[in-house]
């Protein structure tokens, strides 16, 4: 279901831009946007010495709330009415707390690798592993095309139909349903299990290519135009060569724990760190 309100979280820089013009379209799809700012002002009121603590947390409040203020004015500008939130603590767990009462969080998103996003504490990537709601992530600028599904049965893939089905159809884009499984070559399988893995290799190219299918006759029989992309390659690798066909991308997510993040990095994830492109991610 398409979030009716939605809690956008805005900053100083470059992504600031992307993330109201992407609030801007949802905002015209229905949703209630209110902006939020949070400011995590404790690391600056540390460890000054000669200062009052409580003077440099005033100070760090005023700067914060007329941000915020300028932010509220810019997006009236664009032509987006919002509401506005001033909330303070560390970043990505206050968001994450904040959004209970929405039913969606937008969020700019810097380029970093995985390490470096951990390394450098990404409220992004905290969004993408704590979040359990919907998250649009402004990767990029709304530009033309379809809208991008990566197909996947069970609850969280009928999620994500559902809110790509909403999507397609209040921006009048077509839905793409993407669909793949990586060919085995038959060197890496041993020799005593190359029968059996041909017919489950057999098996699973059935299984994806006829999910992709199915969805695609669901979206047609739901006035969505819609069609179908299955390739036998890797899902990051599909999901890289269809990036600039795409206007918008919605991927079903499965939140691990950091140690497996980094061991067996999800294609969600990857996407939230390496594509530039418009992203939801559905938990």
């Amino acid at each position: 279901m398409f979030p009716q309100r939605l809690l956008v979280a805005v900053s100083p820089g470059r992504e600031e831009a992307r993330v109201l013009a992407l609030a801007r379209t949802l905002s015209a799809l229905g949703a209630r946007v209110t902006l939020a700012y949070v400011a995590d002002v404790s690391p600056a009121v540390m460890g000054l010495e000669g200062l009052d603590p409580e003077e440099v947390r005033r100070a760090f409040q005023e700067a914060a709330r007329a941000y915020l203020a300028r932010v509220e004015e810019r997006a009236r500008e664009m032509g987006l009415e919002a509401e506005t939130l001033y909330l303070e603590g560390p970043v990505g767990p206050t968001l994450v707390q904040a959004a209970r009462g929405y039913d969606g969080v937008l969020a700019g998103a810097r380029d970093h690798t995985l390490l470096g996003a951990l390394l450098l504490g990404s409220v992004a990537l905290y969004l993408v592993h704590h979040l359990d709601r919907p998250l649009f992530l402004a990767r990029g600028e709304l530009k033309e095309g379809p809208v991008g599904l990566l197909a996947e049965e069970g609850e969280t893939g009928g999620r994500a139909f559902a809110l790509a089905l909403d999507l397609a159809r209040g921006l009048g884009r077509p839905l793409r349903l993407l669909g793949a499984v990586p060919h085995i070559p038959p060197a890496a399988i041993p020799r005593e299990l190359r029968a059996d893995e041909a017919v489950i290799e057999t098996g699973e190219v059935a299984e994806e290519r006829g999910l992709v299918e199915h969805l695609t006759d669901r979206a047609w029989a739901e006035g969505v135009a819609a069609e179908a992309v299955f390739l036998r390659e890797r899902l990051f690798s599909l999901l890289k060569e269809e990036e600039s066909r795409l206007g918008l991308l919605v991927l079903p997510h499965h939140p691990q724990a950091l140690w497996e993040e980094v061991a067996f990095p999800d294609t969600s994830v990857r996407a939230a760190l390496h594509l530039h492109k418009p992203l939801v991610l559905i938990p």
